[in-house]
């Protein structure tokens, strides 16, 4: 058997289908290492999306997940990353679960973020500039983001989620303001994204 088919052969195994009987060195040894290399993918991704795994019943969960790391096997050594495609995943088989994913990726990965140091108003009024903390997720409408060790969430009026967006995605200070086409409304966003500690202190990476 050449390398080429050795390795297809382990990957067949590792994600649960029939491997040649010649591979197989003993009736257990790989069955074991597969079963092992499966259910701690399924196990990560429970963690990171319980209420999708809540949804869908542990056996339509596993099946999902299977199918999942075959499409997007781990390929960063943080077993933690492995979701990052999941709820992209869900559009071909359960649409209906995808915001529900999105929100709940998001809520794993602020968790995670490194700590930031907010702004204070004074110091904003003097940088006019917007420089967001990197514990911040917008999952549709809902922001999501994290207050020492607790994950926050709140839905936000469309035209705030826009603004957002435009913030996350690095746009100008102007073009965020201006996409509230009020500046009374712009105004009092940024104030409530200053009192949650959205925006980050210039000495900090954004």
């Amino acid at each position: 058997m050449t390398l080429a088919e050795t390795q297809a052969q382990f990957w067949k195994a590792l994600y649960g289908d029939a491997a040649d009987a010649s591979f197989v060195a003993g009736p257990d040894r790989l069955h074991v290492y597969s079963s092992m290399f499966l259910f701690r993918q399924v196990d990560a991704l429970r963690a990171d999306f319980p209420e999708v795994a809540e949804r869908l019943g542990d056996s339509g969960f596993f099946e999902q997940v299977r199918a999942y790391v075959r499409e997007h096997p781990s390929e960063h050594p943080d077993l933690g990353q492995l979701g990052r495609h999941f709820a992209a995943f869900l559009k071909k088989s359960n649409p209906e679960l995808v915001e529900l994913a999105r929100l709940e990726w998001a809520r794993s990965e602020v968790f995670l973020e490194a700590e930031a140091t907010a702004i204070g108003v004074e110091e904003f009024a003097r940088k006019l500039r917007i420089r967001l903390v990197p514990a911040l997720r917008l999952a549709g409408r809902t922001a999501v983001w994290r207050k020492g060790f607790e994950v926050q969430e709140a839905e936000l009026p469309a035209v705030e989620a826009r603004a957002l967006e435009l913030a996350l995605s690095g746009a100008p200070f102007a073009d965020v303001c201006g996409a509230f086409g009020d500046p009374a409304l712009a105004f009092e966003a940024l104030q409530s994204w200053i009192g949650e500690g959205w925006l980050a202190a210039p000495d900090e990476p954004a």
